[in-house]
């Protein structure tokens, strides 16, 4: 997310193709898929949770993991002028 600290690194296990989308490729992206942010920050959300249990804190409900995702996804739709 813009402005926030990054919280992973990647490492490719075998011969990867990796692509970069700037911001407006993926402004359109998401301007004519709006189900797209939604899932992006269910994803998101979901994995930081992983990691967040991996550390053994509690993990949080489903119900806490809607409500981080649907915070995550109104801060993407800011960030692009949406809604």
């Amino acid at each position: 997310m813009p402005g926030e600290k990054r919280s992973a690194t990647v490492v490719a296990s075998a011969d990867s193709e990796c692509y970069m989308v700037n911001k407006a490729a993926f402004e359109q992206l998401i301007t004519h898929n709006k189900v797209l942010v939604e899932q992006i920050s269910r994803a998101l959300e979901e994995r930081r949770r992983s990691l967040v249990a991996t550390s053994e804190r509690p993990q949080g409900s489903e119900a806490e993991v809607a409500k981080a995702a649907d915070g995550l996804a109104s801060r993407i739709r800011r960030v692009f002028g949406m809604r």
